[in-house]
This record gives structure tokens, C-alpha cells and sequence, in this order.
């Protein structure tokens, strides 16, 4: 067996596991609804019996069971406003001894959780002389009676008819979790169901959604969402060592919203179970703990749908150098060919941030050795513009950096000495010699099938691949898995001088 590393040191801690170096965390915090997509309230479903209710923080731990199949979380507020709160009974062991005492006393109290404590509330409130009166009522039935202080960190549970089940305080750093009983998932309300646990976590008056996963698991969803679960088995392994890969690297992201990495393609795209298929769990789980590493670090590893026929070298489109990120053949990619007609109006609007006036000329004005373009000058009737590396694709929207020009001329993308390229057809050998081709010729192929081609006017671009071409080639490392390959193969192929770590 090929020895992954020279030595290695196992240690197990709470979350994570650590090979030499190389960490990788057992859970990931995925970022589902925040910033603005947060919401007001959110329902979710279990499909077990019921829920348990955690309180998420340093640690993690059940608080609750909740025999009911169906909830709302939103925060505690009357009409946008905070309440002041009466603690009308203190210290019970449990939810359920809280229940109790809530429901002896006709639901005027309801259950408080805070800091590992449970307690009868009164929460219907608005002002403080509000709550003097209603403290009143309280020391009716109990004399320790006192009023607590609003907050904006207090989230409330209620059940279909609008009663409240819990009402939970994060005051302290502790964030309501609900999970399904029996390791079951939950909906959100939505064709979309999720393992684990679901956290909310308040801000302001709106809620943070955010999934908190086993790696694994999260791993399920997005090697399934980012190369399909109908692609072969090594290359959804390759997926997975590179989400996994990705994910580690980039733990963390999302801090400052409460999460580690978005459910977007901003990171990752993760669905949830919507995409979830054996092959693919299978795949990962055969790839458990598995990292890509060079010289001991976690890779950046980055990845794409489609080359074209070349990856690109790193420094070509996001201006840093990292030997692993170098531009390779990529054999089993070579179908994927695009065109792009300059429309000058278009373009004006497109590049509108720049000032540069009504646009009147576009022209490549660098290209790298591997057919990447690192340079545009666009001209407008204010002055011109240069455009540099990945800021071209995402400026005027194309599939890549991999493309040339042509201008009004006859082309095809052929097969010449020199290599695959775009060839001008200026003239055509005819049984009565050679004439000009004109703007319209008919070819016919090997199997006599006809197709026409026609010159395109004005600026047009002929490209090549979809994405950043930087890394590993999704679609290529299909087409290495069908010829034969493993994963660990493909990903050293994509990702030059590479070691594939983890036990």
C-alpha cells in the first residue's frame, strides 16, 4: 500500500480529527438563509415522530423532546417590539416539569429556556408598566415573582395553532437547534429536506437558517449538486476529495454570519437530500477523511465545469502562482465550443462603470502560450479600457478566458496541422476550380451529413470551455473515470504534485 505520509499523529477531539497537518472537521456549519434572504418566521416539518430541541454553542447537547411533527420558529417580539418578560417560576429540572407547572396554570405561563435552565414565563407583554401589572397576577401564585429585561435574543417555538411551545433564550451564546427524532430529516417548507440539525439564530427581528452538518453528510448533497450522481463512481470520489478539500480550506468563510461556508455557488451549491443517490453516497463515504494536499497543506481546490480541451494556468486568471494550478491537456473535454457576437450597444451598457462612452472596438491584446486570454482593450468614444484576466469572462459575461476573434469572416473550427483551431474559409476547391467561398458554404463530413455554415458580422468570439478552467475539469474527470482511471489518479492529473492525505 502506497504510504500517504512519512509519519502520522491520530487525535480525537470534540469536532475534529488531525492528520499531521492535514484537519478535518467532522461537522460544518452551511449558511441556508441570511443576510438578506433572512426571514421572519420559518416552519419545518419533521418526518419522525417529533423533534429534539439542542441548544448549539461551545457544546451541543439535546434540551428537549417535542412530540410534535410540525413547528414555526420566529423571534420573540410584540409587533417588532422586544418584551419585557416575567419569571413567574424558577428551576425546573426539565422541559417537560416546566410544561407542567405551565399547564396547571390555564397556559397563562409558558416554558423559558436559558442557560441550561428551564423556567415559567409570562411574555405577552409590551411596556414596563405593562409588565408591573402583570407581575402583580404572577406573585398571586408565586411571591418570587420579578420581571426580566427585554432582549434581542430571545426566539419563541409555537405549534400550528399559533401557542407557544418554548420560548428560547441565546443570550449567552447558546443557539436553538431542532433535529428529527431517530436521525430522521426536516423540511423547511420546501421540495428540500435536511439531515441533522437545524439551527436559527436571531438577528435583529429576522432568523439566520443555518444547517449544521456532519461533513459527510453535507458532503452527500454537494458532490451530488456540483458533477451529478449519475457521473462514475471515480469521479464523484474525485468530487468529493475536492469539495471536502474546499470545504476544509475554506472553513470559516461565512464567520461573521455565524456559519462556515454558504449553500451557493458562492461556496458549494448544497440541496439538502434533494439530490442524494446511493453512487454518490457510496462515493463519499469510500473517500472518508480524504484531503488533497502539497507539502503538507490543504490545496485550493478549485474546480469547473468544462476545459474545452486545456485547463489554465492559475496565474492566467487570478494572477496568483501555485504550482499545483498549472494548465494540463484535459483529453476527454474537447466537445465544448461556444460563439459570441459583440453587440456595440450591448457592450456600452455592460461596461457602463467605466465611462468609456458609446463603444466602438474590442481586441484581444494578450493571450498565454496555453490560448487563455489575460488582456482586452476596449474603446469607447470617452477614451479605452483594458480589461485583465478573469475580469474579462465576468465583465462581458462569456463562458471563459479560452477564445479568439474573428470579424465578419467565414469560420470553422477544424482540425489542422498546428492543432484544433478556428480557420478562415476564404476560398473552396470546386470540380471547376477554386472560388471564393462567399459568406455561406456547405460541408459535408465523413458520415455525408451537410451542415452549413454562415459568416457571422461584426466582432464574434470563438471560445472554448465553460467556467475559471483552473483545476480539476468536472466534465473531464468523467471522461478519465469512463477510460479506466481512479480518483486518485484524475486528481493528480488536474492537480500536479499533489498527495492525497487522510486515513
Amino acid at each position: 500500500m502506497r504510504k500517504l505520509l512519512l509519519f502520522f499523529i491520530l487525535i480525537f477531539s470534540f469536532n475534529i480529527i488531525t492528520y499531521a497537518e492535514v484537519e478535518v472537521s467532522e461537522r460544518i456549519l452551511v449558511g441556508l438563509k441570511y443576510g438578506s434572504s433572512a426571514v421572519s418566521s420559518q416552519s419545518i416539518t419533521s418526518d419522525s415522530s417529533g423533534f429534539i430541541i439542542r441548544s448549539q454553542g461551545t457544546e451541543s447537547k439535546p434540551v428537549a423532546n417535542l412530540n410534535k411533527k410540525s413547528v414555526t420558529v420566529s423571534p420573540l417580539t410584540n409587533n417588532g417590539i422586544d418584551p419585557y418578560i416575567i419569571i413567574e417560576q424558577s428551576g425546573f429540572p426539565s422541559y417537560d416539569d416546566a410544561v407542567s407547572y405551565c399547564d396547571l396554570g390555564n397556559n397563562e405561563a409558558v416554558p423559558y429556556y436559558l442557560n441550561g435552565v428551564f423556567y415559567a414565563i409570562r411574555c405577552n407583554l409590551y411596556t414596563y408598566s405593562d409588565a408591573l401589572i402583570e407581575l402583580e397576577k404572577a406573585k398571586q401564585k408565586n411571591i418570587t415573582s420579578y420581571i426580566m429585561n427585554p432582549t434581542t435574543m430571545r426566539v419563541k417555538i409555537t405549534d400550528s395553532s399559533g401557542n407557544i411551545i418554548l420560548v428560547f433564550s441565546e443570550d449567552n451564546g447558546e443557539i436553538l437547534g431542532l433535529c428529527a427524532k431517530d436521525d430522521g430529516t426536516v423540511s423547511l417548507g420546501n421540495s428540500s429536506t435536511h439531515r441533522d440539525i437545524i439551527e436559527f439564530l436571531r438577528n435583529g427581528n429576522s432568523l439566520s437558517i443555518i444547517a449544521n452538518l456532519t461533513m459527510q453528510h453535507y458532503l452527500y448533497s454537494v458532490v451530488a449538486a456540483e458533477i451529478g450522481a449519475s457521473a462514475p463512481i471515480e469521479a464523484q470520489k474525485a468530487q468529493a476529495v475536492c469539495a471536502r478539500t474546499y470545504a476544509q480550506k475554506n472553513m470559516k468563510k461565512h464567520s461573521s454570519y455565524g456559519f462556515d461556508i454558504c449553500a451557493t455557488v458562492h461556496c458549494q451549491v448544497y440541496n439538502g437530500t434533494k439530490w442524494e443517490r446511493d453512487l454518490t453516497i457510496k462515493a463519499v463515504d469510500e473517500t472518508k477523511n480524504k484531503v488533497a494536499t502539497y507539502n503538507g497543506k490543504l490545496i485550493e481546490a478549485v474546480y469547473f465545469s468544462h476545459s474545452g480541451g486545456r485547463t489554465a494556468n492559475v496565474k492566467d486568471v487570478w494572477g496568483s502562482d501555485f504550482p499545483y494550478l498549472s494548465s494540463v491537456e484535459d483529453e476527454y473535454c474537447t466537445d465544448s465550443s461556444w460563439e459570441y457576437e459583440i453587440d456595440y450597444d450591448k457592450l456600452t451598457t455592460k461596461l457602463s462603470k467605466y465611462s468609456l462612452g458609446t463603444i466602438t472596438d474590442f481586441q484581444i491584446t494578450e493571450t498565454s502560450p496555453t490560448g487563455t486570454v489575460t488582456k482586452v482593450t476596449v474603446t469607447g468614444t470617452n477614451g479605452s479600457k483594458t480589461l485583465t484576466r478573469e475580469n474579462i469572462r465576468i465583465a462581458l459575461g462569456l463562458n471563459s478566458q479560452n477564445f479568439t476573434q474573428s470579424s465578419g469572416e467565414l469560420t470553422k473550427y477544424a482540425k489542422t496541422s498546428s492543432g484544433d483551431k478556428n480557420v478562415n474559409i476564404k476560398s473552396i476547391l470546386t470540380k471547376d476550380g477554386i472560388k471564393s467561398a462567399g459568406n455561406t458554404v456547405s460541408i459535408k463530413d465523413g458520415n455525408n451529413n451537410i451542415s452549413t455554415i454562415t459568416a457571422l458580422g461584426g466582432n464574434v468570439l470563438h471560445g472554448k470551455g465553460i467556467g475559471h478552467l483552473v483545476g480539476f475539469s468536472q466534465h473531464g474527470a468523467m471522461g478519465y473515470a469512463n477510460a479506466g482511471w481512479d480518483y486518485e489518479k484524475i486528481l493528480k492529473h488536474y492537480y500536479q504534485g499533489i498527495e492525497i492525505s487522510g486515513i
